[in-house]
């Protein structure tokens, strides 16, 4: 399960006076960096 911290890495959604709900993403880059795998940066 993510931390707390990690629950809107992404962004995060907002709800609107209309009654909707939207979605503001996070500033890039993402803080903590996304981890990677070696394999998927070979080429």
């Amino acid at each position: 399960m993510a931390g707390p911290e990690q629950a809107f890495r992404a962004g995060r959604y907002v709800k609107q006076l209309e009654g909707y709900r939207a979605f503001l993403p996070a500033r890039l880059p993402p803080e903590p960096p996304i981890a990677h795998l070696a394999v998927l940066t070979r080429s």
